[in-house]
């Protein structure tokens, strides 16, 4: 089996009312040479169960709290991807995102590709991060609630 070419990281701490989306938002993708690693980092809310119903479609890593950044480090450590994607617990990829990454990543020799954002509350546009950018909005769409 090849290795696939986006590892997607979900930090989640307490988030169990949400990770599921964000999963969900992952496998729904058109784009797939990915695994998805969700580090669970501690949760004393539902989220265990929650990732329980993704076992077999997501690697997931359960330890103490020890933070967001050392959740993602643990999360990169165990990736196979030749991409890393980090994704919070409470947002989401919008659709085509991995595509047009793949894109970007396949015709570019840089290190590091990101897009632009858009921030919603209930749905609603609040704010477009990076605005400077040109192009289409970004791959990655923020859900805050």
């Amino acid at each position: 089996m090849m290795d696939p070419f986006f590892s997607i990281i979900i930090p989640c701490y307490n988030y169990g009312n949400v990770v599921g989306e964000a999963i969900d938002s992952c496998l729904n993708q058109s784009y797939k040479s990915v695994e998805i690693i969700v580090v669970n980092d501690g949760s004393k809310d539902s989220t265990e169960e929650v990732l329980k119903l993704y076992s077999d479609r997501a690697t997931v890593i359960t330890q103490k709290n020890k933070g967001l950044s050392l959740s993602r480090n643990v999360g990169a450590k165990n990736a196979r991807g030749e991409w890393l994607l980090f994704l919070d617990a409470d947002d989401q990829l919008i659709d085509g995102a991995l595509e047009e990454l793949a894109r970007c990543a396949e015709h570019s020799e840089a290190g590091v590709i990101f897009g632009r954002t858009r921030q919603l509350k209930a749905g609603k546009l609040i704010s477009r991060f990076n605005t400077q950018l040109e192009g289409p909005p970004s791959p990655c769409l923020c859900y805050f609630f």
